[in-house]
């Protein structure tokens, strides 16, 4: 009789178990998408391998002076990720809300302009730095240079580690400019040779 009770706790143990992961299934599958995973989603079906894009235009003047216009790639946008996307990929990463990391990227501009300020470099981590650079006008001594000659300040972005390794190991496609759907575009410099790096 203690045998027989063992083999139905163990039986019915089986059945709940079953049972469970029947329905942990089904509340994962039934689960909706947020509009952030449907995007991914959408992007990884269509174009299946994430790359940079980009077209071939002629250059319209010769800088060699040999009387050829080569053909040279000009970088498209596939489009823009704006703040709020950044916070959200950021979120589905992991157990931290939207609002805490807006709220965080937030005080990190701030930190990071309140250090730009006060003429310090900000380094983030591996990502890369950030630097106040200026332009201005030129005299010819030292004595007779002032403030008031520097005209405007820009800033100097190094790409550190994660981005240069990242640059070094992209996938290109080739589009047209109608293709890209770019709102913005972005190329080399005319009639410097950019290399066979870009490929179909």
């Amino acid at each position: 009789m203690c045998h027989l009770d063992s083999f139905c706790f163990i039986k019915y143990q089986l059945i709940i178990i079953h049972i469970l992961t029947l329905y942990f299934c089904t509340v994962e599958r039934n689960r909706p998408e947020s509009m952030l995973t449907k995007k991914i989603n959408y992007s990884l079906k269509k174009n299946k391998i994430m790359a940079v894009k980009y077209s071939v235009s002629q250059q319209k003047h010769d800088m060699t002076g040999n009387g050829v216009l080569k053909f040279f790639a000009k970088a498209q946008s596939s489009g823009i990720m704006d703040f709020k996307t950044i916070c959200e990929t950021i979120s589905d990463r992991g157990t931290v809300t939207k609002g805490d990391v807006m709220a965080s990227l937030d005080g990190c501009i701030f930190a990071m302009k309140s250090a730009l300020r006060d003429g310090r470099i900000v380094r983030l981590g591996d990502f890369g730095s950030f630097q106040v650079g200026v332009s201005s006008e030129g005299t010819l001594t030292e004595k007779d240079f002032s403030a008031s000659k520097i005209k405007k300040a820009h800033i100097l972005f190094r790409p550190g580690s994660d981005l240069t390794s990242m640059l070094a190991n992209l996938n290109y496609q080739k589009v047209t400019s109608n293709e890209s759907g770019a709102e913005e575009t972005t190329g080399t410099e005319t009639g410097a040779d950019t290399g066979s790096g870009a490929g179909a």
